[in-house]
């Protein structure tokens, strides 16, 4: 949405999403062995080489990116509602491969709580949303 924001609602474009705005962690989910060559682009150095003005995905916390991100960038944070994304990420590990979780909800449920999932903490992100000096937060 931000893309097609930044860009004037472009509804025909052929360049794939991922392409257009590179998630910056996905070659180390997906590691290098399974990485494609569209996915290859989107990583740090691609999105380096990108013109501006550029739209970058990552799932990484604030205090995880650049120490002038929030200075040199405009920053949009999104969250959501925590049990729609505890019950969305269960399903997204259990489909993903070389994640596939194999308990129960409610085992991973007990993960989420804890913090203790593949892309961390949620509550973290959370907390650390607080360095944006500006913050709107919608849940859905």
């Amino acid at each position: 949405m931000v893309w097609q924001i930044l860009h004037g609602v472009q509804l025909d474009v052929k360049e794939s999403l991922l392409t257009r705005s590179p998630f910056l962690e996905m070659d180390s989910l997906q590691g290098s062995k399974k990485t494609t060559k569209a996915m290859a682009r989107h990583n740090l150095d691609a999105a380096a080489a990108m013109k501006g003005p550029r739209v970058i995905k990552t799932h990484l916390p604030i205090d995880m990116l650049p120490k002038d991100v929030l200075t040199k960038a405009k920053v949009v944070f999104v969250a959501r509602n925590p049990m729609d994304c505890c019950v969305s990420f269960f399903h997204h590990e259990r489909l993903v491969p070389n994640q596939g979780f194999l308990g129960t909800f409610e085992q991973y449920a007990e993960l989420f709580r804890n913090g203790r999932n593949p892309m961390g903490d949620y509550f973290y992100h959370l907390k650390v949303r607080n360095q944006l000096n500006s913050f709107n937060s919608f849940f859905s």
